[in-house]
């Protein structure tokens, strides 16, 4: 027999209250599949919801509170940069007044 013929064949015994019965269980599984499909986008954009609320808040902070401090180092790294110049330039001073003090 050809696949034709026996698929013919299936769909002759085929009955109506079969067919409606398996049209209503199709339906049903996919309705379900769909409610398990909503379940789950909830549950994602709970998740991205909860994300928002409170953790980017802290991770801003955060990050706020790093930048500060890189500037207040940066602010610091200047002062002492300068103090350091300074106190090379003096002891070059102090050094350079020594020599000249016992030359004399």
């Amino acid at each position: 027999m050809d696949i034709l013929a026996l698929i013919h064949q299936w769909l002759n015994t085929l009955t109506l209250p079969g067919l409606a019965a398996g049209v209503w269980g199709f339906a049903r599984w996919y309705s379900k599949k769909e409610e398990e499909a909503r379940e789950a986008f909830a549950g994602l954009v709970a998740s991205v919801d909860n994300l928002k609320q409170n953790h980017l808040t802290h991770l801003q902070e955060s990050l706020d509170g790093i930048k500060t401090a890189q500037v207040d180092m940066s602010k610091q790294l200047v002062e002492s940069s300068r103090e350091i110049v300074a106190a090379q330039n003096a002891s070059k001073d102090a050094i350079v007044a020594a020599i000249i003090s016992t030359r004399n």
